[in-house]
């Protein structure tokens, strides 16, 4: 059976470790637990900071799909976080920048 996609949301590595904890998924999957294993390894962030974090940078007018890859990172300097940026972003504002890393050190 084919699947759909009903709708798309970005999550963090944080959101989706409780996505995945919380969900009818099955556990035996190999391919879940291996997931699993890859997120408790990666994840910077307590899920429950997430939804603030996101809010806090899509008020700075950074898009949801780029606040959850930063978020995800953690850059701890400006210079960090510019390296990270695609093109499009590569002209946002140093007060911009300063203040999403700022934003996002409320994870450490």
């Amino acid at each position: 059976m084919p699947r759909i996609i009903v709708s798309k949301e970005y999550l963090s590595n944080s959101q989706l470790e409780e996505l995945l904890k919380s969900s009818s998924f099955d556990k035996d999957s190999i391919i879940i637990k291996k997931v699993e294993e890859y997120l408790s390894a990666v994840r910077k962030c307590k899920a429950e900071n997430i939804k603030e974090i996101l809010e806090e940078l899509k008020k700075l007018s950074i898009p949801e799909e780029l606040a959850v890859m930063i978020i995800n990172v953690l850059p701890t300097e400006s210079a960090e976080l510019r390296a990270l940026l695609p093109q499009q972003y590569q002209s946002l504002p140093s007060e911009t920048v300063e203040k999403a890393v700022e934003i996002v050190s409320k994870c450490f």
